[in-house]
């Protein structure tokens, strides 16, 4: 049996970065531009300092965004169903398993809503559910089987929710995605990314919000990175191999875990990194069709801590 992969064989050597000088304006757009959920914080020697990320840059937005409104008024108004995107991708609840991992991969989103044959939700299946699905299989042996036995609940919000309600929800809790129903069908949804953006484009057309963005003054929370950076993220080594990560990323809600050689950024491992590694170590039965992981026997339940 080949040596089971390890975070040195399926990291990105060389994410996007930004330093802990960047102001938090630059660092939000770096992260829209470069389509990225976060980056790690490193110094001029490439030495970790943290992680900046979407709720941190939404937490900031959102608050020039109350300064204003406390200032000079409302800004203009945006709601959910300006900011959603309409052409979604879904799962049917009896699809296999693996093949849902498959198309969001190939899709390249983190997540997608499950539906019935007339758009009523059923739940949402993602990549962290995704992980449940490697872990079982790996582990017990199991074929694959449905979607609709990894769903999780989504959130649902209105159509006339408000932008800044939107990012609090975002900011309060762990959800990637927000969905939008019209008489019990899905119509929408709406992503953090989603909510940075119009934030961004509302900031051109408020001149103050813009201002105070580029210019913090007496909010240091906008002034530079350092101000907002997750000092505490979770972090691992090149050693930990691939099961393990699965778990980190199954038991937390991280999307990415910075790799680090002593106190070095060596790289940069994503949930996708780990579905696209398993998918390719991945083997048919010969019963069925069923599909097996290569690799489950390589460790005990027990050395992973599964429960």
């Amino acid at each position: 049996m080949e040596r089971l992969s390890t975070a040195a064989d399926i990291m990105v050597p060389k994410p996007i970065t930004v330093t802990p000088e960047t102001r938090v304006l630059d660092a939000i757009a770096k992260l829209l531009s470069k389509k990225v959920t976060g980056a790690p914080v490193v110094d001029s020697d490439r030495l970790y300092q943290g992680v900046f990320a979407e709720r941190s840059a939404m937490e900031a937005l959102t608050e020039t965004a109350r300064r204003h409104r406390k200032d000079f008024g409302q800004l203009p108004e945006v709601k959910a169903r300006d900011v959603m995107s309409t052409e979604l991708v879904t799962l049917s609840p009896d699809m296999d398993a693996f093949q849902a991992i498959s198309k969001l991969l190939d899709n390249r989103i983190s997540g997608a809503a499950v539906v019935d044959a007339d758009r009523r939700l059923l739940g949402m299946f993602s990549e962290r559910t995704s992980m449940s699905v490697l872990l079982g299989a790996a582990y017990d042996q199991l074929p694959t089987t449905e979607v609709s036995a990894f769903m999780d609940p989504g959130k649902v919000v209105d159509e006339n929710t408000g932008l800044l309600e939107l990012a609090e929800t975002f900011i309060e809790t762990h959800f990637r995605r927000l969905l939008v129903l019209r008489d019990e069908r899905l119509v929408g949804q709406i992503s953090r990314r989603d909510v940075l953006k119009a934030a961004l484009d509302l900031a051109g057309s408020a001149p103050y919000y813009l201002h105070t963005a580029r210019n913090p003054g007496d909010l240091p929370e906008l002034r530079s990175v350092a101000r907002v950076m997750d000092v505490n993220a979770r972090t691992i080594t090149p050693d930990l191999d691939l099961l393990r990560i699965a778990t980190i990323f199954r038991s937390t809600f991280y999307r990415r875990l910075p790799v680090l050689s002593g106190r070095r950024l060596a790289g940069l491992v994503s949930r996708r990194d780990v579905l696209q590694a398993t998918l390719r170590m991945m083997v048919k039965s010969p019963q069925k069709e069923k599909t097996f992981l290569y690799f489950s026997a390589v460790a005990g339940r027990e050395a992973v801590n599964l429960d």
